[in-house]
């Protein structure tokens, strides 16, 4: 059963929900615990989070990979914590149309008797007068807490609305990838299947891969949120089986434009690591234009040639055609 939290943010707030993380220190810089730091390490996969900034709930995120530590992201906001150790969340954000400003709900907030309480109730009171948050950063909620946010934010079916709107944008991505990897009438459990093998298939596929053996970018685990490498199914999602989706044997992490090329059957690859052209790529001179370097790129196992023969398969077929 997931938890509900309430994350609270300031200045970091705009680089954490649009980068897709959050991110607190192990220790204040007193060197003091904070059970608002080590919560990152209570929350898990599945779990919802609220942001409140400014006394405002603005978005709802979905934790999609659990505590791992890193140092401070490397943005000006973060240059407080500069080279601290810390914890990080990836998460997925959804942004409401509508935030709620607490204060307009304080009488509706003290009638919710449940814990755990976000709130500090001023001493000697049982009601808030005033809207606090009882300690930084991370803090556990009640799912009573959770639904009043949900109806204030008029998401009508709490949990499954949110995944269901992150679900799309991810079919999204897939759809622009291949059209017909997506069936016409897709059920909301099929977009939520969709979404945990495509980021159990990028884990898998992480610890096989660490570069884009064409253009030698790293994946550099210490961005919180990597823009610069793809994770990209080497047989296609529509051909595959629910394990061969997920497993990391069937894929290569692989820059935008290499992706571009290899999704197309435009280029492919043999076991040794010799690389497929297609006589389009090489009478457009693509790789002159794009600045690829034609190279071997090191050999692959047993395993994921499995995979690569079905994709060469197709790469020849192609030349046949074209």
């Amino acid at each position: 059963m997931e938890k509900y939290w309430i994350v609270a943010l300031g200045e970091t707030y705009h680089i954490a929900t649009s980068e897709g993380f959050l991110w607190s220190p192990k220790l204040t810089k007193a060197g003091r615990r904070n059970v608002g730091y080590e919560n990152m390490n209570v929350a898990q996969v599945g779990d919802i989070v609220f942001t409140c900034v400014d006394q405002h709930i603005k978005d709802i995120g979905i934790v999609i990979q659990s505590s791992y530590s890193r140092v401070a992201p490397e943005y000006s906001t973060f240059n407080n914590w500069a080279n601290m150790d810390g914890h990080a969340l990836r998460i997925d954000w959804f942004h409401p149309k509508q935030d709620i400003f607490l204060k307009n709900y304080i009488d509706l907030i003290n009638k919710i008797n449940s814990s755990p309480s976000p709130f500090v109730k001023q001493k000697n009171k049982s009601e808030l007068s005033t809207i606090g948050l009882k300690q930084q950063y991370l803090i556990e909620i009640s799912k009573e807490y959770a639904n009043f946010f949900f109806e204030k934010l008029s998401i009508e079916n709490k949990v499954n609305d949110i995944k269901l709107e992150l679900d799309k944008l991810l079919v999204q991505e897939i759809v622009e990838k291949d059209t017909s990897a997506i069936p016409v009438n897709t059920t909301k459990k099929a977009l939520v299947d969709i979404r945990t093998a495509q980021l159990k298939f990028t884990e898998n596929l992480l610890k096989i891969e660490k570069v884009c053996r064409v253009t030698n970018t790293l994946y550099d685990f210490d961005k919180i949120k990597d823009r610069y490498l793809i994770a990209s199914h080497i047989k296609r999602w529509v051909d595959c089986t629910r394990e061969e989706r997920v497993d990391g044997n069937n894929g290569l992490l692989l820059a935008p434009h290499i992706d571009y090329l290899f999704d197309r059957y435009l280029i492919s690859f043999q076991k040794d690591g010799t690389m497929l052209i297609s006589e389009i790529v090489k009478k457009d001179a693509i790789f002159e234009k794009w600045n690829i370097i034609e190279k071997n790129v090191g050999c692959f196992s047993d395993k994921q040639d499995f995979y690569l023969k079905d994709h060469r398969d197709k790469f020849f077929k192609k030349q046949k055609e074209s």
